[in-house]
């Protein structure tokens, strides 16, 4: 499907010269087209995003995107945006100067029609140095590749009406100066809602689809699942994918292990809770348990998740047909011995 532009602006920020400037790019304008267009494909591909409201109509930028829409103010509403990005950029650098460096880079606005809907694409992208093949000299230009980016995608309905609004950062967390100081947008599902929503839904359909069939299998998932928002801060829905599925090997090989991948990929819309955020760990503790009987006076806790776990634990069946656990341990060793 065909993307209509109805505008770009292009603003180069740099705090270490004090400086933001409007960018000529008629003549790249295609060019300019084709490096929105990628990004977009990049974004939307990844899905590795958050969703956030505007809390008020009246916010800076909020209001100058109104203008854009509704009176086609394509000139000053822009460099109000842009300004805006560069007080707020100022104030952030002087928060987290020990910290980190906020880079020299360029901010792009885009109105367009993309996918068949309205949207506005507000965009920094970091500088990065490359040597040109034609001149063999460096220059500083917007990267395809590893690029270092912030996004916020924001479609609209037929009436100009917010639709959705999306958040978007290369970072491992999403900057909090991008989406709070900047934009002014507020969170739809908070840190806690996501993280107990997220592990209880994951956890769920691994009970459902999983435990009947195989047992063992469930177990080992449901340690990796445990293992990743035990060992990890900042929850990326693709990153859990690989960390729970994405080298594991069913004991069972009648389990459609890639079936059930799939499923598991369509939660974060179908219960509603985002695919990056910030794990709080308190919401979840409780549930990290799970008690396994061994025998009817035996029971077998895992209080957490175990690295290795399958060589930890084991099974096996003897010659007559008696079936066992093994547990490496030193500790039980000492006792049992």
């Amino acid at each position: 499907m065909d993307t209509i532009f109805y505008f770009n602006s292009l603003h180069h920020i740099d705090l270490n010269s004090d400086s933001i400037l409007p960018a000529d790019f008629q003549t790249r304008a295609n060019d300019l087209n084709n490096y929105i267009i990628k990004l977009l494909d990049i974004i939307t591909k990844e899905k590795n995003n958050r969703r956030f409201i505007f809390g008020s109509d009246t916010t800076e930028v909020r209001s100058a995107l109104n203008e854009i829409l509704n009176n086609k103010e394509f000139i000053t509403s822009p460099q109000i945006i842009a300004n805006r990005l560069f007080r707020v950029e100022k104030q952030a650098q002087e928060k987290y100067e020990k910290i980190t460096t906020i880079h020299k880079g360029s901010l792009i606005q885009s109105y367009l029609n993309y996918d068949d809907s309205d949207t506005y694409i507000i965009t920094k992208v970091d500088h990065h140095s490359f040597l040109d093949e034609k001149d063999l000299k460096t220059h500083i230009g917007l990267p395809f590749e590893k690029h270092v980016l912030k996004v916020a995608i924001i479609e609209f309905t037929d009436d100009k009406d917010i639709l959705r609004t999306y958040v978007y950062d290369t970072n491992i967390k999403i900057s909090e100066y991008w989406w709070k100081d900047f934009l002014e947008l507020e969170e739809i599902n908070t840190d806690e809602q996501n993280t107990q929503v997220s592990f209880k839904s994951i956890d769920s359909l691994l009970s459902k689809r999983v435990k009947q069939k195989s047992p063992s299998d469930y177990t080992f998932l449901r340690n990796n699942l445990v293992g990743y928002f035990r060992t990890h801060k900042e929850f990326s829905f693709d990153d859990l994918l690989e960390s729970v599925f994405g080298t594991y090997q069913p004991t069972d090989p009648k389990l459609q292990i890639e079936i059930i991948k799939d499923e598991v990929n369509k939660l974060p819309e179908k219960k509603n809770f985002d695919r990056r955020f910030t794990v709080i760990e308190d919401q979840i503790k409780a549930r990290f348990k799970r008690v396994i009987p061994l025998h009817e006076k035996i029971d077998l806790n895992l209080k957490a998740d175990i690295e290795n776990l399958r060589e930890i634990i084991k099974a096996y069946e003897d010659p007559t047909g008696e079936k066992y656990i093994q547990i490496k341990t030193e500790e039980g060793y000492k006792i049992f011995k």
